[in-house]
Order: C-alpha cells, then structure tokens, then sequence
C-alpha cells in the first residue's frame, strides 16, 4: 500500500508507515486476507442462528460480515458486539480484530491499552501480526509503559518463527544490552539469521524508532506466557479505562427545537397581531415551509437518539465484558 502522507511503498501488512510514522489502513487488508464469500439471504440467516446459538466461528464471521457491509448494511457496533463474544470464547481472530480496531481507531474510539489487551490474548495464542504489534507497542511505549524485555520476548518468538526484520531487531538488541543480557554472539546469530534472508540494515530505522515489523496471519503456534517487565515481580497490569461514549446528538436536537419555536412563533404572530402585508405574506410563506422542515428535522433528531442511546448500550455491554 501507499502511505498517503509521504507517498512512500509499504508491505500490505505494515500498521505504520516506516518513514513518516502515518497509520496504515491494514483493516481493508485484513479483510482481504480473511475474505468472507457473498451469503444468501438463507446462509445468513443461518449464521445469525448459530451466532446466537453461541458458536464462535458464526459470531466471528458476522462481525466480520457487519463490519465490513459484505452484503449487509455496515454496522460496526454490532461487529464489535459479535466480536467481543467470540473473544470471551478464546476466538484468536475476534481477539486480533478487536485489538487492530483498537490500535486504528477504526469503528470504535482508539485506545492503545484496550489495543495491548486484545493483541495480547490473540499473541498468546501463538498469532504473529499480534506478536509484532505487542513488540513495537511495549518499544515505544504505546498503550504499556515501555519495556525493552516483553518488546524482547515477542520479537525473539517471531525471530524464532523465521521472521527477517525481528530477526535484525533481536540482533540490535542483544547489540546493545536492550530488555535483554548484552551478547555479541548472539547480536552476529541474529543479523546473520537476517541478512541471510536478504534484510539489510537500511531496512531498519533502529529500536528507538522502530513503529511496525512485517509480519503474516499463520496459524495458530504454540501458546506463550508474556515476560514481565525488569524488576517487578508480579505481571504487569494494564491501565484501562472505559471505552468513551459517542457524544450526544445534542445539536441537530436543538436544530428541531429550534425549528418549531419558530415555527410557533410565526403562526401565533400571524394568528394575533396586524402585520403589514408583506410581513403577513412573509410569515406565511415561512409557515408553509417552516412546517416540513419542522417535521424533517425532528424525525431526524428522534432517529439519531435512538441510534446514540442503542450505542451507548451496546458499549456499557463491552465494558462490561471486556473489565
């Protein structure tokens, strides 16, 4: 893909582009890679059954389906909701969508620690793109306090895993003595490891910089414990805080307010006052338009709330789930 603010060529994989540090959009890609071919009316409807029935794969697939409009009409409250449920149920995948859409901000407000959260569950699982997302975000401190250990440990499971530019970073960091024992030996394994398979060290901005490292979806690997940062003795918790509420649509309820205020006002003036006639004629004139617009808006006003106070719901529900 092409980053939109310096125009430089990323791999589809990338969450950040290497030179300006500008957001990828890497949910079309995921989407791409998980594609969902097109329901009939009766396969859906049989997804939403087993959906609801509790099954893990249906609950992924048709938060997929909502998230995207494959077929449907997007609605990417309810993709989250799904989503959330084959989460509690262990679903790697709803795990990983959860926390991408976290990191991106793309169908729910960003939050780097939810991010870390969900990236952690699916990482666990042995799923890579989750794995070199925890690593970048423990390096630069987005969402976690920064540590070079837990960025460490999940670089050293993709290095394991073949992965070339992990495999350079591991070797940049046992260079310089970061999150892990300073080796030289195992600095020349690990860039060895890389360049062997064609990485250069221009392909690299340096830990300090790093943002992203290429990485596929895979199967499931083996689980993972996550290490612990340097001098602690209990797992680090995350600072989470609740998922913010959409805003009120207080304005286009104060537009309909305001709209039959004066709307009431010109009939009543019309009604119980002589006005010159070319006030009259303006004030009916406004009435005849006044009225429509008065009930536009107000159906407006009544959907919007009703779309917010479902929201609202359906985020307490979240926060609820995901605490």
């Amino acid at each position: 893909m092409i980053c939109p603010q310096c125009g430089k060529e990323e791999p589809d994989n990338y969450v950040f582009c290497s030179s300006c540090n500008t957001e990828l959009s890497v949910i079309e890609t995921a989407a791409q890679n998980q594609h969902t071919p097109q329901l009939s009316a009766e396969e859906y409807d049989e997804l939403q059954y087993s959906a609801h029935e509790g099954d893990a794969d249906a609950q992924f697939e048709l938060g997929k389906i909502l998230f995207f409009g494959q077929g449907v009409p997007e609605d990417k409250v309810r993709a989250f909701s799904w989503w959330l449920d084959a989460a509690d149920q262990g679903d790697y995948r709803a795990q990983f969508s959860l926390g991408l859409a976290y990191d991106t901000g793309n169908g729910t407000p960003e939050s780097k620690e939810r991010a870390v959260l969900w990236y952690t569950k699916a990482a666990e699982q042995g799923h890579k793109f989750s794995q070199g997302r925890l690593a970048n975000m423990y390096m630069n401190a987005q969402g976690v306090q920064k540590s070079y250990e837990n960025a460490a440990y999940w670089f050293l499971k993709l290095a394991e895993d073949g992965d070339a530019e992990a495999q350079f970073v591991l070797g940049e960091l046992y260079d310089m003595g970061l999150g892990v024992a300073q080796s030289s030996e195992q600095a020349a394994y690990w860039y060895n490891k890389a360049t062997a398979q064609g990485y250069t060290e221009t392909q690299y901005a340096g830990p300090s910089q790093a943002q992203h490292i290429p990485v596929k979806n895979t199967n499931i690997l083996p689980s993972a414990e996550p290490s612990q940062p340097a001098g602690s003795s209990q797992p680090y918790k995350l600072n989470l805080k609740n998922r913010d509420m959409p805003p009120y649509p207080g304005k286009i309820v104060k537009t309909a307010i305001v709209c039959w205020v004066i709307l009431m006002l010109s009939i009543i003036i019309l009604n119980s006052f002589n006005v010159p006639r070319s006030l009259d004629t303006l004030l009916f004139l406004g009435s005849i338009v006044g009225v429509p617009l008065s009930i536009i808006m107000t159906i407006i006003a009544i959907v919007q709330t009703i779309k917010w106070r479902r929201t609202c719901q359906t985020l307490r529900e979240a926060n609820e789930r995901e605490t």
